[in-house]
């Protein structure tokens, strides 16, 4: 049998206190769960003992070659201070956890969700330095791998705790703010050749680099990389051989260096249906656990990485299924004595929890279109696969139409690897669709959660005639206020049939009547630049001042949202362009204009509207680099013809 390959697990551990808090109020509830206190090593030491659970599973597998290869984890500390006795003496980390009993095949089965971090215990001026207490004769091994789970606790500033880097066939360092500090990390160039880095994307919000968050995959992914590469700090990172920047549990952006950084390689690894923080949200009661998934990520990633020799993308898929994982198993598990052990998340090698799924893409090189031009590319798509747009030559694809008349036959699987939105019956693939949802959503949501209600959310949403505003925007808001306190009214006033302003008086005290119910009313102000945009002016002051006049009184109209939607304007910078006319300044176009919180274009199933490159004249479709509208022409029909995933059966 060959020798067995070694890997070396070091970094910060820290001893977690544990309160497990039950249900028990008196002692006359015999029934009930007490509270208690149990300890265990977390930090580096954690992520020890779950990659065991990962290796034993992987040696243990009946399909692999055992003469080839058995692995081994090593832990290099000796004489470790014994659980719960440091009493705040160096790195004792607190946390509150909820404790229920529940009935399982017949037997009480116990769990635990975690409540909050009650901090660290540190005291102040103490320090223990048999902390870091390794066995010396570990050096005298050679490793496959060393693995550092470095939390800035005091390993990355002591040498005499640092393994024989020259020995490591590959370093992988997960590492922690402040970012490429300390000697470690200087000590650790000296390999770059080998040197893999990962960092949570958290970590590098700390440094003058704006990610945007939730608003497409595409964004992003172009605002990570442009802040690594721009940053006077993070750009350091690239020094690595590889870097790995983990966004949450949905998902990372890795990158693979080069000496010449023109060259360097983007890829971009994640959950089509869901960005940071989003899958929690949905799946707020099955989560148990989140706390230790930077270590559930490094054990998966890395034994699968460097025990099952798997590429580096399949790679960090493993590590975001252990995250996810320890999301709903937990990294804990609570035995009969109501002590906790480490978990077992090898499961994450081949099961998907909650049906969760990750994919890939390369993302466009900086070097070929740098500045703002590239962090502004919004012609990027990884819908289109069109990641070297920028490159000279590239040529767009002329259609999708066999992409999307297998979507419209078969449903949605085809595009199981692109980001989408889902809103109820509607799904979007389209890039710009899904960026403007998304912030009309943040806008909608911050204005239910912390707005004082005098005047209303001011939404513009254009598209040709039949184009389907109204169900859109229908579908966005019932999506948005699904299973919150907040109930939408949706009302709709068709301005083309009003004959005067007299006529808005009406309206207006509808509106009223559904926030004296108690509900958010959601004003659908259809073809609003009807009559030559003859409304414009009436709206101004119940936009600004959440008011409307009726005679000589004046009544607040209360917290609603307006939705005025434009069959003549079929996009907003046609009604932008528009406004600039001086016939429209004196129909008060600019100030209505500059009362839109925001703006929706719903393109429906023909090709986007356009101005004509030689006339200048907006077109009401037709865009020829609009290639995607076949794909919303087949969702559209899947939406009439059939709500799920099978086969339709037409010719």
């Amino acid at each position: 049998m060959a020798q067995p390959v070694n890997l070396l697990i070091t970094g910060d551990y820290v001893i977690d206190h544990h309160l497990l808090k039950g249900n028990k109020t008196d002692k006359s509830c015999a029934e009930c769960i007490g509270t208690s206190l149990t300890t265990t090593y977390g930090g580096a030491k954690l992520t020890f003992d779950l990659m065991e659970k990962f290796v034993v599973k992987i040696n243990c597998d009946p399909k692999r070659d055992v003469a080839k290869h058995q692995f081994l984890c090593t832990w290099p500390y000796i004489e470790m201070p014994p659980l719960g006795s440091t009493q705040g003496t160096f790195h004792d980390s607190y946390l509150r956890w909820s404790v229920t009993e529940k009935e399982k095949n017949g037997f009480g089965e116990f769990s635990c969700k975690f409540g909050e971090r009650l901090g660290f215990g540190i005291l102040p001026g103490v320090e223990n330095e048999n902390w870091f207490n390794c066995d010396n004769q570990l050096n005298n091994n050679g490793y496959d791998t060393i693995i550092i789970d470095e939390a800035c606790l005091g390993f990355r500033n002591n040498s005499k705790a640092w393994p024989d880097f020259e020995q490591a066939g590959k370093i992988i360092l997960k590492t922690a703010y402040p970012l490429c500090e300390g000697i470690l990390w200087n000590k650790l160039l000296g390999y770059k050749h080998k040197l893999v880095t990962i960092v949570k994307l958290n970590h590098l919000k700390q440094y003058e680099i704006k990610v945007s968050n939730d608003i497409s995959w595409e964004q992003t992914a172009l605002d990570i990389v442009y802040g690594l590469n721009n940053d006077i700090t993070l750009k350091n990172l690239l020094k690595s051989s590889e870097v790995i920047v983990t966004v949450g549990t949905a998902g990372a952006v890795y990158i693979k260096t080069a000496e010449d950084s023109a060259i360097n390689e983007y890829t971009l690894i994640y959950d089509p249906e869901y960005m940071e923080n989003e899958w929690e949200e949905k799946f707020t009661k099955e989560i148990q656990n989140n706390i230790g998934l930077g270590s559930a990520f490094l054990s998966g990633f890395v034994s699968s990485f460097r025990v099952k020799n798997l590429n580096m993308v399949d790679s960090i898929k493993i590590g975001l299924n252990a995250m996810t994982a320890a999301s709903v198993k937990g990294v804990f598990h609570l035995n009969k004595n109501y002590e906790f052990e480490p978990g077992d998340l090898s499961g994450a090698l081949s099961e998907r929890y909650n049906g969760r799924y990750y994919s890939s893409s390369f993302i466009p090189s900086p070097a070929w279109e740098p500045g703002f031009n590239y962090l502004h590319n919004q012609e990027w798509t990884i819908l289109e696969n069109n990641y070297d747009n920028t490159r000279k030559g590239y040529k767009q694809k002329s259609d999708f139409f066999p992409l999307a008349f297998s979507l419209a036959e078969n449903g949605k699987n085809n595009l199981h690897y692109a980001p989408r939105l889902t809103l109820g019956r509607v799904t979007i693939f389209d890039r710009n669709e899904i960026e403007n949802m998304k912030n009309i959503r943040k806008q909608v949501d911050f204005y239910d959660r912390y707005d004082d209600g005098k005047k209303p959310l001011n939404i513009a949403v254009f598209g040709p005639p039949g184009a389907g505003k109204s169900f859109v925007v229908k579908a966005l808001a019932n999506s948005m206020f699904e299973g919150k306190r907040t109930k939408p009214a949706f009302l709709t006033f068709n301005l083309s049939q009003f004959k005067d302003e007299s006529e808005l008086s009406g309206a207006f005290h509808s509106v009223r009547d559904e926030v004296l119910r108690g509900k958010l009313p959601i004003v659908f102000w259809d073809e609003f630049d009807s009559n030559d945009y003859f409304w414009l002016k009436a709206m101004i002051a119940p936009m600004q001042d959440g008011e409307f006049q009726e005679g000589k009184e004046v009544h607040p109209i209360g917290k609603c949202i307006f939705v005025f939607a434009g069959g003549m304007t079929y996009t907003m910078k046609h009604f932008t362009d528009k406004m600039e006319g001086e016939e429209y300044i004196v129909k008060k176009g600019p100030d209505f204009q500059s009362r839109i919180n925001c703006s929706l274009n719903v393109f429906g199933p023909n090709r986007k509207p356009f101005p004509d490159a030689e006339t200048g004249k907006w077109l009401r479709e037709g865009d020829p680099k609009d290639i995607c509208f076949s794909i919303r022409r087949a969702l559209f029909i899947r939406s009439i013809l059939g709500s799920d995933d099978k086969p339709l059966n037409i010719e």
